[in-house]
């Protein structure tokens, strides 16, 4: 029998954040035996052509204006923003969706009929992909979203993580502030190697280069009326051997090593916090502080047959052994395991490959805007918005084999 237990991520919900306090706890158990493991998933590039023209006008305004060359004042803040001059919907909620009703536009019917479905749901926050700096097909779409107060993210989409021409980008940004659009998303996960990543030539992430074609284009946006977004990473779980040498760490570096920390000032975080299988508290729910057992009430809600049942328990088990100490020889008479199996399961937890039990330790969760807020707050001293660009549950994640598959 195999007991491994790790950890992965995959796709979208919107939130804005500083800090959060874990929410409690829940019920009482049942029985033990066996254990799977699964891997993680980067998020998917698009591919086809887009279509679609303007309607209406929006109604929101921008916050700072575009600067011409010839403004008087400094055209760049001095001191980080205060979060609150940040631009937010009428009555924002922090709720919102990452739109894929089509990846470009579509028909304006369609987006009638989106868009009012959005609104009885109280969304406030929606993102859109906009394939290069030349397209323009989300106008009308843009135009139906500001007018019923719900704010647009755009991602500007390019393949692979080269500068962005510095013209286009400047007219598409001054292009969508007059229409209320602030935001703009940059680099998709490019911690990630390959072109997942954005890295076409050479598969490795090299964090120095994109810090530094990244402030450039950050300072474009900022000049042309918007706040560009920090490319989408992840900060690390730091029980991981070498979490200082992860690509948070080496981005943030190489910007203040280049003298660009103050590009920061007015920038945000673009989070992708994937909770896989993992609950909304963690890592701070009763079963992973715990390891207590399931409940009969959640082995019927959740369908799960015995040896699934016992398969979950088994891992619960023994991570609630392990909050407090190794497993030893008796663990593994007791849970039916060989020696070498026990040695392997002390081995990767000591090496910080199976869960934690707090956020320095174990962001693989909702709360990951947390984690990233504190480890971002140790480096520099100050807060910047963050916006979860993607995130949240999908549907058929089990990679935690101490939680049910999600449904």
């Amino acid at each position: 029998m195999k007991l491994i237990i790790t950890l992965s991520l995959t796709i979208t919900l919107l939130l804005t954040a500083c800090q959060t306090t874990p929410p409690p706890p829940q019920p009482t158990p049942t029985e033990i035996t066996a254990l799977p493991t699964e891997t993680p998933t980067p998020s998917p590039e698009p591919t086809t052509q887009p279509t679609n023209n303007p309607t209406n006008q929006p109604t929101t305004q921008p916050t700072h204006q575009p600067t011409d060359q010839l403004a008087t004042q400094p055209p760049f803040p001095t001191e980080p923003l205060s979060l609150d001059a940040y631009p937010r919907p009428s009555q924002d909620n922090g709720l919102g969706i990452h739109w894929s009703t089509h990846l470009y536009a579509q028909s304006d019917e369609a987006t009638d009929y989106f868009v009012n479905e959005l609104v009885e749901m109280n969304i406030k926050w929606v993102k859109l992909l906009v394939d290069g700096l030349t397209n323009r097909d989300y106008d009308a779409t843009i135009d139906r979203l500001v007018a019923n107060d719900i704010m647009p993210i755009i991602r500007i989409y390019q393949q692979c993580n080269t500068p962005y021409d510095p013209e286009e980008l400047d007219a598409l940004v001054r292009h969508y502030v007059a229409k209320g659009v602030y935001y703009y998303d940059l680099y998709n996960e490019p911690n990630q190697p390959g072109e997942s990543g954005g890295w076409c030539d050479d598969e490795t992430p090299q964090p120095e280069y994109l810090a530094e074609i990244w402030a450039d284009a950050a300072r474009t946006i900022y000049l042309a009326g918007g706040y560009p977004g920090l490319p989408s990473f992840f900060a690390p779980n730091q029980k991981e051997e070498g979490w200082r040498e992860s690509f948070f760490y080496q981005f943030f570096d190489a910007l203040r090593e280049q003298g660009n920390e103050d590009v920061l000032y007015f920038s945000w975080g673009s989070i992708h916090n994937y909770n896989i299988n993992h609950p909304p508290a963690y890592p701070y729910d009763e079963v992973n502080q715990t390891g207590r057992l399931l409940t009969p009430e959640e082995v019927e809600r959740y369908e799960l047959d015995p040896v699934e049942a016992q398969t979950i328990n088994l891992n619960r088990a023994v991570a609630g052994i392990l909050k407090h100490r190794l497993l030893t020889e008796a663990d593994a008479d007791r849970f039916n395991l060989s020696n070498s199996e026990i040695e392997a399961i002390n081995h990767k937890f000591a090496a910080g490959e199976l869960m934690g039990f707090n956020l320095y330790d174990d962001s693989t969760a909702f709360l990951h805007f947390v984690a990233y807020r504190n480890q971002f707050y140790d480096l520099f001293g100050f807060e910047i918005p963050l916006i979860s660009t993607e995130g949240g549950a999908t549907r058929g994640s089990s990679e935690d084999p101490r939680y049910p598959e999600v449904d």
